[in-house]
């Protein structure tokens, strides 16, 4: 799911020097000779490590633009007050779970295609949209986004291929051989390649038992983890959901998933940027990827 932002830009330009003691600063270039000139004499990113820090430091006018997160959508009028225009901003972006595919325990499971396919059939975007991000997000079907509208979305994406549905996602599971049980994880109960077996290298009795570290600091984050361990209980999936206020070591830890949401909420950040904990692009992905002998997976589809 891709997070829309409220963003908050303040016509008082405040200086924002005090929030915090090592802040990147940017200047122009007095040697840059190309057609486009700067328009601001300085450009400072505030990071912020919580979203209470960012909302107390826009309530008080100290940055110039910002992000209202989803879960002070209320005090919108009182930020406007403040001098700010609210805008809403969606970005042109996807946001998705890493899978480890070299994990010892857990990376034959995640090859199967239909584990894939019954993870995102479990993820109840429209809900989470509705009722955790107020209407301020975007749902994520593919690696393309659908939201701003673009050329590049086909309708096949669209359409969302996997609907939320956990008898769909239970289904998936039992035909492949897996025992759901009414509580804990489920386990493999017929190894095998065929058809109708767990796949190849899946052992006899493996369970769907993984754990999941997500970034802290992001109250709607937190609520979106809490409500994805309980519907994937109800088919044998246990998530152990654990945090840590990091851009991306995540990766490093012995989880076998990584929930890269990552404090990528409507919240309030530097002027202009991205949170500090904005996602890695391609060369870092690449970069991480050799460094762990991980594989990144972006879509429950090969």
């Amino acid at each position: 799911m891709n997070f829309g932002r409220l963003t908050a830009v303040n016509a008082n330009g405040a200086d924002n020097s005090s929030v915090i003691s090592i802040i990147p600063t940017m200047v122009p270039n007095p040697k840059y000779s190309g057609p486009v000139k700067p328009k601001l004499s300085e450009f400072v990113e505030t990071p912020f490590t919580t979203e209470s820090a960012e909302l107390n430091v826009l309530r008080s006018g100290q940055i110039s633009v910002g992000y209202l997160p989803v879960t002070d959508i209320g005090q919108k009028q009182l930020i406007a007050g403040s001098g700010y225009t609210l805008t809403p901003w969606l970005d042109a972006g996807i946001n998705y779970f890493p899978y480890n595919f070299n994990n010892p325990v857990d990376g034959p499971v995640f090859r199967q295609l239909y584990i894939r396919q019954a993870v995102q059939h479990l993820i109840n975007q429209p809900q989470f949209i509705s009722t955790i991000f107020q209407g301020y997000a975007s749902p994520t079907y593919g690696p393309v986004p659908v939201q701003p509208a673009n050329p590049f979305v086909d309708s096949y994406e669209k359409a969302n291929p996997y609907k939320f549905s956990v008898s769909a996602a239970r289904q998936l599971l039992t035909s492949h051989g897996w025992t759901v049980p009414s509580n804990g994880a489920a386990t493999c109960a017929r190894p095998g390649a065929a058809a109708s077996e767990c796949g190849a290298g899946v052992k006899s009795g493996a369970k769907l038992d993984f754990n999941l570290l997500y970034a802290s600091g992001t109250t709607a984050l937190t609520q979106e983890m809490q409500a994805m361990k309980s519907t994937f209980s109800q088919v044998g999936i246990v998530l152990n959901l654990s945090q840590a206020p990091a851009r991306f070591q995540v990766v490093g830890q012995p989880g076998a998933m990584t929930g890269y949401f990552a404090q990528a909420g409507v919240r309030v950040a530097g002027p202009g940027t991205e949170p500090a904990t904005a996602p890695p692009g391609p060369d870092e992905l690449q970069e991480i990827a050799a460094r762990w002998g991980i594989t990144f997976w972006t879509g429950p589809v090969s």
